[in-house]
């Protein structure tokens, strides 16, 4: 349902393994220096590691910059027993006006990376980024990652899929807060849920998975036979053995799928209608591992991230094309020529089928149910599949994808797209202007509109026509990223703050009621944050 990649450029710590952060949730990445808890840093030569030469701020012979008696504590005087007034740092004893960022760890920061940006895991005062770093919805529950790396996850627990070793639901009566961060093996670069399971990258390029073990979907062979997170942590299993680092991994209804970072990409659960890639309609994952059977077959393609919805997969290849398998009724595939699905028998893999006519480069791509939407380099976007309740956003309820390729239907937004998200039935886009749009069925007020109708089923509801969402209206906050579920949607504010809204009957938004938002009766501004709880 919900796709997420993983990075390319890693923050660095001192002394602790990298780890990444990506606050547009399209796979871009900031590097960052992170300060070693050591009351020294210095490099390999036993030189320091700060930036300046000596004396830089001042000087220690007893004088201020202007020449007057030098208090200790002030700029360019003696530190205060190791401490400085207001802003200043102590370097070698002699208290300076920080220089942050400028990428490089000076004595008092916590991180520096140099780009003057908050939340992308170090902020511009030098301070590591606090609160939600990634959001990621299922059809009933939710996840976040903070920006430490730990996951916290709330909504209907059934089969486990919450993680907490229980499978009752939370969010419902006490809020999102009342979760305990999930036991896992490492930190955690992003999550990925579906119906009854979920998936977390970590920072390692591991993938650890719980929920529903049917039909293999969570990949641990026969070694893991029951469900995982009802009555254990989450990440009891261990890693899903894939044969190397992750970069990218996404759930379906019923499958799974994983790219590799050598861009191999590699598919389990239920192989009903070929959604695995492999010529094959049999399941993979509890009679064996992913790493026991061959990687998707995608010739000498490479791809970079994989979307999966109920019944197809999509991967974003590195040569910026999209190619897709499994269910085709409707389009959902892409490509006419698909009149039956594709990937079920030993001749139709992936490599010999055709990428999606989408009339440009693809830099990113996400999956709802039977729809599937990419963004282009030129920052439009197509969308295709099941047209019904206007969740391609074309203004009908046509599908496109069985008579026609996407590329002649672009999506009016009313300006450019920075991001696209698909749910299960609805669609979200957030444009250059810090607006966002979303379209679809519009039950349970899923698209934040104050309403519960559907949207963008005729010519006068094309996304461009729409009002915006109204997030927050709050002077020098912005909309950082939204993800879509079943019936809910989340975004992510600057400060690490997050705002839900849609249906709330399994505690999925996290507030601690079961009313719904974004509809007639309760507004996103009405609602406010939603209480996460920060360690």
């Amino acid at each position: 349902m919900i796709r997420i990649s993983r990075g390319l450029a890693a923050l660095v710590y001192a002394g602790v393994p990298a780890c990444e952060f990506d606050p547009s949730g399209q796979g871009s990445t900031s590097a960052a220096t992170f300060a070693s808890t050591s009351p020294s840093s210095e490099d390999d030569s036993g030189s320091s590691a700060v930036t300046g030469s000596e004396g830089d701020g001042g000087s220690s012979h007893g004088e201020s910059d202007s020449g007057g008696a030098c208090m200790p504590g002030n700029v360019g005087c003696p530190c205060d027993a190791g401490a400085c007034f207001d802003v200043l740092t102590c370097m070698g004893n002699v208290c300076v006006v920080p220089s942050c960022p400028n990428a490089i760890v000076e004595i008092g920061e916590a991180c520096d990376d140099g780009n003057g940006i908050d939340d992308d895991g170090c902020d511009i005062d030098c301070k590591a980024s606090s609160g939600v770093a990634r959001v990621a919805l299922g059809i009933e529950h939710t996840c976040v990652v903070l920006h430490g790396g730990e996951v916290r996850c709330w909504g209907n627990g059934t089969h486990g899929k919450t993680g907490h070793g229980d499978p009752a639901t939370i969010g419902d009566m006490l809020p999102a807060s009342s979760s305990e961060t999930l036991v896992l093996p490492g930190p955690v670069d992003r999550v990925a849920l579906a119906v009854d399971s979920s998936c977390a990258l970590l920072r390692d390029g591991t993938i650890t998975c719980w929920g529903n073990v049917a039909e293999g979907r969570l990949g641990y062979g026969p070694a893991v036979v029951e469900d995982v997170g009802d009555t254990e942590p989450a990440g009891s299993a261990g890693a899903v053995d894939i044969g190397g680092a992750a970069i990218d991994v996404a759930l379906g209804a019923a499958h799974t799928c994983a790219v590799r970072d050598d861009g191999r990409v590699l598919c389990w659960g239920s192989g009903a209608s070929g959604r695995l890639g492999s010529g094959s309609t049999m399941s993979i994952g509890l009679a064996q591992r992913p790493v026991d059977v061959p990687a998707v077959d995608l010739g000498a393609l490479a791809a970079t991230r994989v979307v999966a919805g109920l019944a197809h997969t999509c991967a974003l290849l590195a040569n910026q094309e999209v190619r897709c398998w499994g269910e085709s009724e409707s389009g959902i595939l892409g490509d006419p020529s698909f009149t039956q699905d594709f990937g079920d028998d030993p001749d139709e893999v992936p490599a010999a089928g055709a990428s999606v006519q989408l009339g440009g480069p693809a830099t990113a791509i996400d999956a709802g149910n039977q729809h599937t939407c990419a963004l282009l380099a030129n920052s439009t976007v197509r969308c295709w599949g099941f047209g019904n309740a206007g969740r391609l956003g074309l203004g009908s309820n046509d599908n496109i994808g069985d008579d026609e390729t996407p590329a002649d239907h672009a999506v009016q937004l009313g300006g450019n797209a920075l991001q696209i998200v698909a749910g299960r039935a609805h669609t979200c886009a957030v444009r250059d202007d810090n607006a966002l749009v979303c379209w679809g069925t519009g039950n349970s007020g899923k698209l934040g509109t104050g309403a519960n109708d559907d949207l963008g089923d005729v010519p006068e509801q094309v996304p461009s026509m729409l009002v915006p969402v109204v997030v927050h209206d709050e002077a020098g906050v912005a909309l950082l990223a939204v993800d879509a579920g079943g019936d809910h949607t989340c975004a992510r504010l600057t400060g690490g703050r997050l705002r839900c809204w849609g249906e709330a009957d399994q505690g999925q938004l996290g507030y601690g009621n079961e009313d719904d938002i974004g509809g007639p009766m309760r507004s996103i501004l009405q609602a406010g944050d939603v209480p996460v709880g920060f360690p």
